[in-house]
């Protein structure tokens, strides 16, 4: 990915120079609340507010080993974060890179000017935003407007395997062979220039198409002085669902108890920790057909989760 390190030395650049500790310590045990059985429906507006399709249409998740870094707090507080990340991650199934020195694809920034960093990031490494059309739905993507936000690079994987970052930034087309006749056999073809196109090996089932979306990077910003009153293990709980799923949903309270309430203005529900449901999510998509339609992917996340619910 052309720009990659220098991008993210910008990133680590802007984060330490404005390191800020939180107030509180991180708890000596992690604890997971517990969650009542839920209607089919309740789990299933659940999962759907809870899962953005990628420009592949599907539900992306970490492909590669996982490597969390968090800057912007004391090391104790950061190693936490990281660690609570990998913690999370190893429980419902995400890969990790065990490297001693892995290379980060999630990096946590606490800032106290994150629009001055996605400001940075918008100019001098756009890519790290995530997928847009074009200039304004960039601008509108580096805008910042919670306390703790989160952006997403994805590829797509084909049939064989290969990656295709989903990026507006392909200029000049490829050059694609296609058949004269509409109706097979043909005998003959022309090749034609498709404008800004990738090309894809898929499958030509009704169940899927031999595609999938994973991530390539994610970006955590959070700013401490809008998050004084929160625990640090609470936090990092909240930090770990947004590094582990592509969350974008809206500031609505769900009626399942989740710890992505906790930012909720006026939500009567607020996990102090990850809730079994959450987990539940997690594992459910990190088990699913990557390669199903995102109607499919959701169906099993979904399912997983009722399973989960009937344990005792």
């Amino acid at each position: 990915m052309r720009g990659a390190g220098a991008g993210l030395i910008l990133l680590a650049c802007l984060a330490a120079a404005s390191a800020q500790p939180l107030p509180t310590a991180p708890p000596e045990s992690v604890t997971v609340n517990g969650v009542r059985q839920a209607p089919d429906a309740v789990i299933a507006k659940f999962v759907e507010t809870l899962t953005t399709p990628s420009r592949a249409g599907k539900i992306a998740r970490w492909n590669q080993g996982i490597c969390p870094r968090t800057t912007g707090l004391s090391a104790k507080f950061a190693l936490y974060v990281s660690w609570r990340i990998r913690d999370i991650a190893e429980h419902v199934g995400a890969p990790l890179d065990a490297g001693k020195d892995c290379k980060p694809n999630i990096h946590v920034m606490f800032i106290d000017q994150p629009q001055a960093l996605l400001d940075g990031v918008r100019k001098k490494s756009p890519a790290y935003l995530g997928y847009y059309d074009n200039e304004a739905q960039a601008d509108a993507l580096a805008k910042v407007t919670r306390p703790v936000q989160s952006w997403y690079v994805t590829q797509t994987r084909d049939l064989r395997g290969a990656l295709h970052f989903d990026s507006h930034s392909i200029r000049g087309g490829r050059m694609v062979e296609v058949p004269v006749c509409v109706f097979p056999p043909c005998d003959s073809s022309q090749t034609i220039k498709l404008p800004e196109a990738e090309i894809y090996a898929v499958t030509g089932t009704r169940l899927g198409d031999g595609l999938s979306s994973v991530f390539y990077h994610v970006l955590v910003v959070a700013e401490p002085a809008r998050l004084r009153d929160i625990q640090t293990g609470t936090l990092a709980d909240y930090i770990a669902m947004l590094a582990l799923a592509q969350i974008d949903k809206p500031q609505v309270c769900e009626p399942l108890p989740s710890i992505l309430n906790l930012l909720v203005p006026d939500c009567p529900q607020k996990p102090d920790a990850l809730t079994a449901g959450d987990a539940a999510f997690l594992h459910g998509l990190y088990k699913s057909t990557p390669t199903t339609t995102v109607h499919g992917q959701r169906s099993e996340v979904a399912y997983q989760m009722k399973q989960s619910s009937k344990d005792p």
